[in-house]
């Protein structure tokens, strides 16, 4: 269950602002708008968990989105709320790949449906309450191991994993991104079958976390698990992911394409292939991802 649904929508389009949060109150988010960065920055400095996520326009008269995400993070290192960006028509991809290596959890195009913008609000509420950093006891189990193999069978030990490895490297955020990115496609995809169509038809009905957990606890997938081999070499930490399906054609959701807003998800590869290196092998059931570790564990 979501703990927070509070959500902020800065953009100087009052009209926007105004249709946005009618449909996402209706949704079941309460809604802050804010017409200027600056009031946003203002209410953030304030306190800095006051919202579960925010949505915020690129380009602004004051203070744009990622202007807005710099300053906020020049404040509060770790603030760990995830950022959409709302971007105009003529936005490039180059620009959507500097968003997302500066932060953004999305770039979605103008114009765009409401409710596309609450299924990614949803998502990365979801994620952030999962994926912020933590400390971990087995951290100091797992530091004192140059190899060592897991079993990862539903998506709270893929988080818990991720986030226990992240304390062994050097760039934790990134780490955590990575891995859980990777730990999550191996189940949903490979181990329980879940096309990219059916996650679509899913996340839009809003039924997804209904239809993991339904598919997680089925006879036929309730045995299934990941397995990970962690490896200590040469100044990274490994992680071989193996997943029981049948592989996919990985390399299309490698291309930073995907962070178009024609496509509410399937950008958990590239954002992984942000942050580490990846080689997916065996059609795709297999990856390989290189994350460089603490100098105290290298």
């Amino acid at each position: 269950m979501r703990r927070c649904r509070k959500i902020a929508i800065i953009d100087d389009d009052e009209n926007l602002l105004e249709d946005l949060a009618v449909f996402l109150q209706q949704s079941g988010f309460t809604v802050h708008t804010y017409s200027r960065g600056d009031d946003a920055l203002a209410a953030i400095k304030e306190k800095p968990d006051r919202f579960a996520a925010l949505a915020a326009d690129r380009v602004m008269h004051d203070l744009g989105g990622l202007e807005l995400m710099r300053k906020i993070r020049e404040c509060f290192i770790s603030w760990p709320v995830p950022v959409i960006i709302m971007t105009g028509c003529n936005c490039s991809k180059k620009e959507i790949i500097t968003a997302m290596n500066q932060g953004a959890y999305f770039c979605i195009t103008k114009p765009f449906a409401p409710s596309d913008l609450a299924v990614l609000l949803n998502s990365a509420i979801m994620r952030s309450e999962h994926l912020q950093v933590r400390k971990n006891e087995n951290a100091g189990i797992l530091g004192t191991c140059d190899l060592g193999c897991f079993t990862i069978k539903n998506f709270s030990e893929a988080w818990d994993f991720s986030s226990t490895i992240a304390a062994l490297c050097a760039d934790p955020e990134a780490a955590v991104i990575a891995a859980s990115e990777l730990l999550i496609n191996a189940i949903e995809h490979g181990n329980l079958g879940l096309s990219y169509e059916d996650k679509t038809r899913l996340l839009l009905g809003d039924q997804y976390e209904k239809a993991i957990y339904r598919l997680l606890n089925s006879k036929e997938h309730r045995q299934k698990s990941v397995r990970v081999t962690l490896r200590k070499l040469n100044g990274f930490v490994q992680l071989l992911i193996r997943d029981q399906g049948k592989g996919f054609d990985y390399h299309k959701y490698l291309d930073p394409d995907f962070f178009r807003n024609d496509h509410l998800h399937g950008r958990g590869i590239a954002m992984a292939a942000m942050h580490s290196t990846v080689a997916y092998h065996k059609e795709g059931s297999e990856v390989m991802i290189e994350l460089p570790a603490k100098r105290h564990w290298v």
